[in-house]
């Protein structure tokens, strides 16, 4: 939220408007949330992960001052903003372990080896963020994707119950958005850090998640291992296109009609009564990571 010119109508700081709203958000939902704030869209997402989350109150406070202060002690390089484990590894190479370091690294050097994210990297490291809450998001190729850490090692065999959840998730949102998608993305990752993937175009495009998962694991049986374990699943649906230009061909039996009924009739049981009020029976299972993710809000324990 950008309050910058509207805090002062309902409260004299910007650290008093977020208690206000904090207080708000837990009346009405009984949940308790953490605030960041800062001069800009990096320094309150910032305080929010670095700081907000600990303090007794869940409110954190960043202003250009504190930068050499509090974002230049901020290590490992993974911990910040927009680095992620290779990069670290990378910047480390070059005696950067800290976002002090990396502040004070010239930034025509992560311009040469990096490209502009090294330029974003240095102004970011100094607490610079130009870009505005305002400005509109566009998408350039939207997609809906579901991804998973598993919690114990899979069989290869296990995983086509992940698949087929994942793929009901996938599935349930594009039918709720009044799509169809035709490129469908997939991979799976073993315990050993080994990834397999496969992204595959479908002819006429679909929002059927039986139709998708059978695809999905007729792939993945030609290209993965059998005899590995398994610990990451991620599924992407993308080059989605409106449902309403779904031409029905003049083969379609009555078993898809049906089909779409059913859908159509679990869909408004979901909406209803949440995504976890109806279930396949296989998710019942040992395999299945469903009901325990139903009882988690952004991958935590409600």
């Amino acid at each position: 939220m950008d309050i910058t010119d509207s805090y002062h109508l309902f409260s004299n700081t910007p650290k008093a408007f977020a208690k206000r709203l904090k207080k708000e958000i837990h009346d009405a939902t009984q949940i308790q949330c953490a605030i960041g704030i800062g001069e800009n869209l990096l320094l309150s997402k910032v305080a929010l992960d670095s700081e907000a989350k600990r303090m007794p109150d869940g409110i954190s406070e960043w202003r250009y001052q504190d930068v050499d202060k509090k974002l230049w002690n901020i290590k490992p390089l993974s911990k910040f903003w927009g680095i992620n484990k290779k990069s670290e590894i990378k910047l480390n190479h070059r005696g950067i372990f800290s976002i002090g370091n990396l502040a004070n690294y010239p930034w025509q050097y992560l311009k040469r080896d990096f490209g502009i994210i090294g330029v974003d990297w240095h102004l970011h490291a100094n607490g610079i963020d130009e870009s505005a809450i305002r400005d509109k998001h566009m998408v350039h190729r939207p997609s809906i994707a579901k991804s998973q850490v598993l919690l114990r090692d899979y069989k290869f065999n296990e995983l086509y119950v992940i698949l087929l959840e994942h793929v009901d998730e996938v599935t349930y949102r594009i039918r709720r958005a009044k799509q169809l998608a035709r490129t469908v993305s997939f991979s799976i990752g073993t315990k050993d850090g080994k990834i397999y993937r496969k992204q595959f175009t479908i002819k006429t495009a679909t929002n059927h998640s039986n139709r998708i998962v059978t695809l999905i694991w007729n792939h993945l049986k030609k290209v993965a291992d059998p005899y590995e374990l398994y610990r990451t699943v991620n599924i992407s649906l993308t080059n989605l296109i409106p449902d309403s230009v779904m031409q029905l061909s003049l083969f379609d039996t009555d078993a898809n009609l049906k089909e779409e009924k059913l859908h159509d009739t679990i869909d408004k049981i979901k909406r209803r009564f949440g995504e976890a009020s109806i279930l396949r029976a296989i998710s019942l299972t040992d395999a299945s990571t469903l009901k325990h993710r139903s009882n988690l809000i952004a991958g935590h324990k409600k």
